[in-house]
């Protein structure tokens, strides 16, 4: 798809360091497509003081309206920003890619380039956060067993991990059309031989997508997956997975490619979308002007393709290469002394 209108962005910058990338990414951005809206919603700790909400309705309305969202960071008034991202607008295929990049260390002995793709279920498994006391659990449940059959204890904490077959079905469907536009092969990863019911319902419902969809798959339990990964990661293409196993995947797979602070991810739904540096908000470095923004302008390079604006997505990622080549103007944490601002402004003459 390429797209002809001009895109309308919501940035979003969260906290910490996360407003000093996203202006970076937005400066731009800004100079890549003059043509673009951008709107910036009031969030986070400034919408708390005036509203006493993180995200007030005309935030989220804005949110709900534009073509995608810029999202920085959160390390704590923002949490109830990016539930509203993930819940609220349904983006339940988190993809992160793993790609080498010039210039940057990686800890494997092999320097083969590697280029995978994370697709995480974004919103079931264990992160909806739904916990409680087993006394409740064992009120609510009388006797359920685990299972090998025994009782739950009586005190103590649980967690509810939630699978559904809607749920898996169309993350799956989102990592198949992800695998035809690249070497059309995905690595299903669970624990189904422990976690029976929740991780074998993910596990078939998978298969069967992707069979219909005609794609070459195969299955790794996630101990062996992260092996796999450290030992022989240019086997993978598309790695697909439930949430808390997405996670830690594309973590692992992040630290071979330059680190956590170089990785960019997006979650995208059936209507909305967001994209968001997979790095936190470092709040030891905000407002010192020395945060690297290239996972922002990665996430942001994502966003342009998925919007349909492929060229200029093209054309920014060339130019963060090209950065990275040169090392003459990147932040601290890559060996140099440059700004963030002074990055924003050598990539746009980078693309000028």
């Amino acid at each position: 798809m390429t797209r002809t209108s001009p895109p309308t962005i919501a940035l979003l910058g969260g906290d910490g360091i996360g407003p000093e990338v996203v202006d970076a990414t937005a400066e731009v951005l800004a100079a890549l497509l003059p043509e673009a809206t951008f709107v910036r919603p009031l969030h986070g700790q400034a919408a708390i003081e005036a509203t006493g909400d993180a995200l007030p309705e005309a935030a989220r309305d804005a949110c709900r309206a534009a073509d995608a969202v810029l999202f920085g960071a959160t390390a704590g008034p923002s949490h109830p920003v990016l539930r509203f991202l993930r819940w609220g607008l349904d983006t339940y295929a988190n993809l992160r890619p793993a790609r080498t990049l010039p210039g940057l260390p990686s800890p494997l002995a092999s320097d083969a380039p590697i280029d995978l793709l994370v697709v995480r279920e974004n919103l079931e498994g264990e992160y909806p956060g739904r916990e409680g006391e087993i006394a409740e659990f064992r009120e609510r449940w009388p006797g359920f067993r685990d299972n090998i059959g025994r009782e739950l204890p009586e005190q103590g904490l649980f967690t509810l991990r939630l699978t559904t077959e809607e749920g898996s079905r169309r993350v799956a469907h989102a990592a198949a059309r992800q695998a035809a536009t690249r070497r059309g092969h995905v690595t299903v990863v669970t624990k189904s031989n422990i976690l029976r019911r929740t991780d074998g319902l993910f596990r078939r419902v998978a298969e069967e997508e992707l069979d219909a969809a005609g794609i070459e798959h195969r299955h790794l339990f996630v101990d062996d997956a992260c092996r796999r990964l450290v030992a022989e990661p240019t086997s993978f293409d598309v790695l697909l997975a439930p949430n808390l196993f997405g996670d830690i995947l594309s973590d692992v797979a992040a630290e071979l490619t330059g680190g956590m602070g170089m990785a960019p991810s997006g979650c995208l739904g059936d209507r909305h979308a967001y994209f968001e540096s997979v790095h936190g908000a470092a709040p030891d470095i905000a407002g010192r002007g020395i945060a690297n923004p290239l996972a922002t302008v990665l996430s942001a390079c994502m966003m342009l393709d998925h919007l349909g604006w492929a060229d200029p997505a093209t054309a920014l990622h060339a130019a963060v290469e090209r950065l990275l080549t040169d090392r003459r103007t990147v932040t601290p944490d890559l060996g140099g002394s440059a700004t963030t601002g002074e990055v924003a402004r050598a990539l746009i003459d980078l693309l000028d």
